[in-house]
């Protein structure tokens, strides 16, 4: 199993999981790596120079270069045919993995884009104007512009469903052919940094240093308490949470009962992304110098 990293030392690296060794070292970037996404052996990166690049994870050859974003690219997703790249000139771009083409080039709005996601049909995105925009992939349309009336710091996909996890502290649930929502969530305090869902669950953690598990209908089921500061990532299974806050603690819960199973002090930095399979976390310093965790615990 590969995994790959970014880091503001200008390379991204691709890394055997099992035994922790740097395959390779991909150094063609002219600036910091801000964002990557690992899809088969196919690996994109977003780059500040504004230029996407794809490269074989299996060699670590660089296959091409995605030009034409004026600024920093910030946001990065990859199905493994389609690329989205969002980027500080407050575009959007399409391209395709096989030809390396520009697509689309999506404009509307007026401020810095915080997140985008995607799945085969739409593009969301959400951006410092405290506005919401549903894209059509396949036209580059804007299909809708949500007022969420604040920003949104992370965003998932549903089948018919896109959650919002906002600055001030709410969630809201969009659906496509609505102009409002159909659901906002409250509890939280602070702002809501990650959102994951299942068919039986919503989880959100927030910078109130607590994790709120949610029905689909919008009920609180557990308000679980266990981080101090900012609560950054989350992972969730069908009854498995495992969540990671800003002072090197990784718990796991169970979303059934909203109890602590484990807690994890032994993380050697501040944890700032987290990866999990069935087997290993995998964690992300933002400290220098950059650190890769691999905790098998499974």
């Amino acid at each position: 199993t590969l995994i790959a990293s970014g880091s503001e030392d200008n390379t991204a690296r691709i890394w055997d999981l099992h035994t922790g060794t740097c395959k390779y070292v991909l150094d063609n970037h002219t600036d910091s790596v801000r964002c990557l996404v690992l899809k088969n052996s196919t690996l994109v990166t977003g780059c500040f120079d504004g230029i996407a690049r794809i490269f074989d994870a299996n060699t670590g050859r660089c296959m091409r270069s995605l030009t034409g974003h004026q600024s920093a690219i910030d946001g990065l997703c990859f199905d493994g045919t389609t690329i989205v790249t969002a980027s500080a000139d407050k575009t959007i771009r399409v391209w395709k993995l096989s030809t390396g083409h520009c697509l689309h080039v999506m404009r509307g709005h007026t401020d810095e884009i915080q997140t985008i996601e995607m799945n085969d049909r739409y593009v969301i995105s959400s951006a410092w104007d405290d506005v919401i925009r549903l894209w059509d992939i396949r036209s580059g349309k804007c299909e809708k512009i949500w007022k969420n009336d604040a920003v949104a710091y992370c965003l998932k996909f549903g089948e018919t469903k896109c959650y919002a996890g906002n600055d001030d502290g709410s969630i809201k649930v969009w659906s496509p052919g609505d102009e409002s929502p159909i659901m906002i969530l409250k509890g939280h305090t602070q702002e809501v940094y990650c959102l994951r869902y299942n068919e039986s669950i919503i989880a959100s953690g927030s910078a109130d240093s607590t994790i709120r598990i949610w029905d689909h209908f919008g009920k609180c089921l557990h308000t679980l308490k266990g981080h101090i500061g900012v609560v950054r990532c989350l992972y969730l299974d069908s009854t498995r949470l495992v969540s990671g806050g800003d002072r090197k603690k990784i718990i796991i819960w169970n979303t059934q009962t909203g109890k602590l199973v484990h807690a994890l002090h032994h993380n050697p930095s501040l944890l700032h992304l987290m990866w999990c399979n069935e087997t290993h976390i995998v964690t992300a310093s933002p400290e220098p110098p950059g650190t890769l965790t691999i905790i098998s615990f499974w």
